[in-house]
């Protein structure tokens, strides 16, 4: 009974989101929901180093602008040093956990040089043709100012779409952007306390150019999804 419902409640939220004006694609890019990550269930309140191969497949990552091989995190939001790994999924706080088994974390901080620097998530893949926005759910205290989202160096301002308790829908205009292969680097800045930077989850590029009720209903699909996903 209790798989039913959850069956049931998948459906809903799927056709939900297929209701919406937005269509979501992600022609070209992969793993943008971090699911394909490929490592061991740690239990509650342990971390490790894994190759970012295994922990992000698909993306690279950064730190500054040295990009790291066997230094990606799995379950670790280090106080002060620079960052990028994946949480999940039995990482506490679970709200840092946006959505299914497990989300990534880029943070800036100090790196082993003892320099203060931003911490990049990047992969070169496909912007759909007539994609207007590119969006994802973090968590709802995070300030646009502590990060930036760029398509092939060119900066996408980000705004907040949508927030639903503890976390919140960002998202900006890559119009420009539609049809071409281009690197998508999403990055905490080192303008913070080190230490600063946020959980991910669920980037997707979206069409067409959405209206507020869209952009309402997306937000409520998408983090509605998070529930069913982690219950189930």
């Amino acid at each position: 009974m209790k798989k039913t419902f959850r069956f049931i409640s998948a459906v809903a939220f799927t056709s939900l989101l297929a209701a919406t004006c937005w269509r979501c694609s992600a022609q070209g890019f992969i793993n943008l929901d971090f699911e394909s990550a490929a490592v061991s269930d740690l239990p509650a309140g342990q971390w490790e180093f894994v190759n970012m191969a295994n922990g992000l497949p698909g993306w690279n990552g950064y730190w500054g602008t040295n990009q790291i091989t066997t230094q990606a995190t799995h379950n670790s939001h280090t106080v002060g040093a620079v960052n990028v790994g994946v949480l999940g999924p039995n990482y506490a706080p679970s709200t840092e956990i946006i959505a299914g088994r497990y989300s990534a974390i880029v943070q800036a901080g100090i790196d082993l040089s003892g320099n203060f620097v931003s911490a990049t998530i990047a992969q070169i893949g496909l912007v759909p043709a007539s994609a207007k926005s590119v969006v994802f759910s973090s968590i709802s205290s995070l300030d646009p100012l502590f990060f930036n989202v760029s398509l092939d160096g060119q900066v996408i301002p980000m705004v907040r779409i949508s927030t639903m308790g503890s976390y919140a829908l960002f998202g900006g205009d890559v119009s420009s952007f539609a049809g071409r292969s281009a690197v998508l680097r999403i990055t905490a800045l080192p303008v913070g306390p080190p230490g600063t930077g946020f959980p991910l989850d669920n980037i997707a590029f979206v069409i067409p150019e959405p209206s507020a009720v869209c952009l309402f209903a997306l937000g409520a699909a998408l983090f509605g999804w998070r529930f069913v996903r982690k219950r189930t």
